[in-house]
This record gives C-alpha cells, structure tokens and sequence, in this order.
C-alpha cells in the first residue's frame, strides 16, 4: 500500500470537519511509501487518531498529521496542541472501555493499538496537561515477520 497516498486521502476526507471547528490540519508525508499493511485497518486506526484530536481541540488549535521513515518502521503520528492528557490517565489510555469523554466508548484507542500490534508494530502516546498530545503509530515496513 501507498501509505502516503493513503495518508493524504484521509487528511482530505477530515479536513472540512477540522475548518468547520476552526481546527488547523497541518500534513507532512512523502511523495510514496510503500508498506505491507492492511490499509482498511490502518485508515481506521488513524482516522480515531485524528477524530480523538479533533474531539481534544479548540478553536485555534492545530493537528499534525505525519508520516516519515524511522529505520525499519513507518511512522505515523496524530500531535495536536489541545488540552493534553492527564499523567493518570496515560497507563490506561489503549484500554479497551477506557474513556475520558462524556460520550466516549472506549473503543476508538483501542482500536489503534490492535491495529498497531496486528501489524507488529506498537502504538505509544506522550502528553502533559497543557502542552497537547503526541500519538504515534509504528509499522514494520516489510509487514508481519513469518514465525514458524
């Protein structure tokens, strides 16, 4: 899959609910990367990403969606410069069920960490209160390794 091609479409997808909320949505992805990965699976994760990003900011605010080579991996990553997360709250963030919206499943992060680790790859988060979110989304670039 064109992972960047895939990235752009998204981006395109989102971004008139990012205008109408005020929201700024900044991409930064190469020309092509291609990668082994089922892009289904891999909109979702990134579309709850940016749909959590989106939730978090305000008026003013800004996402950043990008996508760059990290030594064997892809790196996809979802920053944005609402609110940012309670340190409590970090452990338990890719928690099936945890939710700290009013009308939140649960379900959305989740999600991306299964994506993550059904593609051998990992899903992390970094934030502090005040100063936003980075999420990030890593994939081996070959796809999954065989095991016997």
């Amino acid at each position: 899959v064109d992972l960047a091609a895939l990235v752009r479409d998204l981006a395109a997808l989102v971004r008139e609910r990012f205008e109408a909320k005020g929201v700024g949505l900044v991409v930064e992805s190469p020309e092509r990367l291609d990668v082994v990965v089922d892009p289904d699976l891999v909109r979702q994760a990134l579309h709850n990403l940016l749909d959590n990003a989106l939730d978090a900011c305000p008026a003013g605010a800004e996402t950043r969606l990008s996508l760059a080579v990290a030594g064997d991996r892809a790196r996809l990553v979802v920053a944005d410069t609402g609110p940012g997360i309670a340190a409590a709250d970090l452990p338990r963030i890719f928690n099936l069920y945890h939710t700290t919206k009013p009308r939140g499943t649960g379900v959305g992060l989740a999600i991306v960490d299964q994506v993550a680790a059904q593609h051998g790859g990992r899903a992390h988060v970094e934030s502090e209160p005040g100063r936003g979110a980075i999420f990030s989304l890593e994939l081996p670039l070959g796809g999954l390794e065989k095991t016997n």
